[in-house]
């Protein structure tokens, strides 16, 4: 079960909070990011 920093409730319960959340997310921002100021 994992529950992120500062928070009460595992991935699982979150629902769509846990996109905010998720490494994936933070990676896909970054890329963006790079996109745009390229």
């Amino acid at each position: 079960m994992f529950i992120p920093e500062g928070q009460n409730q595992t991935f699982a319960q979150l629902g769509t909070q846990k996109n905010g959340l998720s490494m994936r997310r933070r990676a896909l921002d970054a890329f963006v990011t790079f996109l745009r100021e390229s």
